[in-house]
């Protein structure tokens, strides 16, 4: 066996091909009764096998796996339906959306919003503005090249921090 190398993380701990061709057909199952027909499970399963590249051994693999998948599986909910950035239009309809004054208070928020954004530290800033396009944690993370839970900290502190701004700005 001189001049083969071992496959990665092989040995004792790690899961035979059995074993992860079980697991595989768990998660489908799982997204597969979670998710709309529309949706091809086989894409979320893919994301939970890239995510396995960071299992550490702390908890059995299966273990590992669906705690991942029900990670993805909110991600999917939470940014579903994420609203397409508002670009003002004027309609004839002549309802209230079309009133000028509502459409110059709205992008005096979003301006506000922008701006709030923009004077946060390099750390968050980057982070926050990802979020804001409807990019998910887990998209945020491999992006990034960091952690999801670094991910989650720092959108958390500075969805915290821009609140705390605009706040601010609106009762002055």
């Amino acid at each position: 066996m001189t001049g083969q190398v071992p496959p990665a993380r092989a040995g004792v701990g790690y899961p035979s091909a059995a074993t992860l061709q079980a697991i595989e057909r768990e998660l489908l199952r799982y997204f597969r009764l979670r998710v709309p027909p529309d949706v091809d499970p086989r894409d979320l399963v893919g994301e939970v096998w890239i995510a396995l590249a960071d299992y550490r051994g702390r908890a059995s693999v299966r273990t590992f796996a669906f705690r991942v998948a029900r990670l993805r599986l909110a991600d999917f909910y939470r940014y579903r339906d994420v609203v397409e950035p508002w670009e003002p239009t004027m309609s004839s309809s002549g309802d209230d959306e079309s009133d000028p004054s509502i459409v110059i208070e709205q992008l005096r928020q979003r301006s506000a919003l922008h701006r709030a954004v923009d004077d946060l530290p390099p750390a968050f800033r980057e982070v926050a503005r990802l979020h804001l396009a409807g990019v998910g944690n887990f998209e945020i993370s491999e992006r990034l090249g960091l952690h999801y839970n670094t991910v989650r900290s720092r959108l958390s502190r500075a969805l915290a921090r821009v609140r705390m701004r605009l706040s601010q700005q609106l009762s002055s």
